[in-house]
């Protein structure tokens, strides 16, 4: 090392500069690197808390089903989507302004035209093990979008080269929060009928009920809050007996009615399917016009009670081949109750 000041100072001497002026020189540029073992900071990237907020709706019967997802789209339009789960997660952002979406995912629907903020639609998926034009109902769906999210200011991290840490600065350093006020976006129908005219929960096989409604809504947009008209579809749902009250029940949740989009000539029509245990089977003879019904809870987060009594007359069990007996036609006929299609559960 001795060997190498001197060679320094012979080179400097000989440009005029002194011994003291080299020895300071040299301290200067040790000392800048010497600034390596110092701990110094640098604004990388922001930790923002993204989580739903539940407290405007009742889950208590009606559980958000699939994954709670965040759909984020930065300054630049470029999306990333996020499993946060129900009580939310913590992304680390670079600094910019962002807008997101939140909704839960289930194997019933799916998100198209996700990759942009303002066409992202979410739609429910088609059976394909039922007739064309079935779609499956959607379930409990609750979504949120908001605009103009801030990220800035708190991100400073600190990292010292000496021993290779890497740590949040408590001064700087803070989570920014960003709560989705969530809403349930689907309708959600209760059909309720009593049995008349003989045949009782008992007599109807084992999964052998059904319902369809025709004019349901397949798709909702997500960044305006509404249903996208021009894509109806039938869904179809269980009518599961209840033999202690001697009732036919079914729940089936939807985007929406077609109906109810301003100028829309759409209709919703109900009917029910019967199979029973003496092998005969039955439908409504006209779908039942039930757009009033339907129609008639204009919140988003209502629901609406329809019930009536149906009347079924089975001719009897079929009767061996040639022996005289042929299978008969069930016949079926609701006689809705006052009030029915009224929004009874609020919220």
């Amino acid at each position: 090392m001795r060997n190498h000041f001197k060679i320094l100072h012979h080179h400097l001497s000989r440009r005029g500069v002194t011994y003291a002026t080299a020895l300071a020189l040299i301290g200067v540029v040790l000392g800048v690197g010497g600034c390596n073992k110092r701990a110094y900071y640098e604004v990388t990237t922001v930790p923002v808390l993204f989580a739903p907020d539940w407290s405007a709706v009742d889950t208590t019967h009606a559980h958000p089903e699939g994954a709670m997802t965040l759909l984020l789209y930065d300054q630049d339009g470029n999306m990333t989507e996020h499993v946060i789960g129900t009580q939310g997660k913590t992304i680390n952002l670079p600094e910019g302004d962002y807008n997101a979406i939140c909704l839960n995912i289930n194997d019933r629907i799916e998100v198209q035209h996700k990759e942009i903020f303002a066409e992202a639609t979410v739609v429910a998926k088609a059976n394909t093990r039922a007739e064309s034009g079935t779609i499956h109902a959607p379930g409990y769906v609750y979504a949120q979008s908001k605009t103009n999210i801030h990220v800035s200011g708190v991100g400073y991290v600190q990292h010292d080269r000496a021993t290779k840490a890497t740590k949040a600065d408590p001064a700087q350093a803070g989570d920014t929060q960003v709560l989705f006020p969530m809403k349930r976006i689907v309708k959600i129908l209760h059909f309720n009928f009593g049995l008349t005219g003989g045949v009782t929960t008992h007599h109807i096989k084992q999964g052998g009920a059904k319902g369809t409604l025709t004019g349901v809504a397949s798709t909702y947009h997500l960044a305006g809050g509404q249903i996208v008209p021009g894509n109806a579809g039938t869904t179809e749902f269980d009518l599961e007996p209840d033999h202690t009250a001697g009732t036919l029940n079914g729940t089936v949740a939807i985007f929406g009615s077609e109906a109810e989009v301003e100028g829309s000539n759409a209709d919703n029509h109900f009917d029910v399917e019967l199979e029973l245990e003496s092998g005969n089977t039955g439908r409504l003879d006209q779908p039942e016009n039930v757009t009033d019904k339907v129609t008639g809870n204009e919140g988003a987060d209502g629901a609406i009670d329809l019930d009536g009594d149906l009347t079924i007359n089975d001719p009897g069990p079929i009767g061996p081949p040639g022996g005289g007996g042929q299978a008969g036609i069930v016949t079926v006929v609701i006689d809705w109750k006052t009030g029915s299609g009224e929004d009874l559960d609020g919220k």
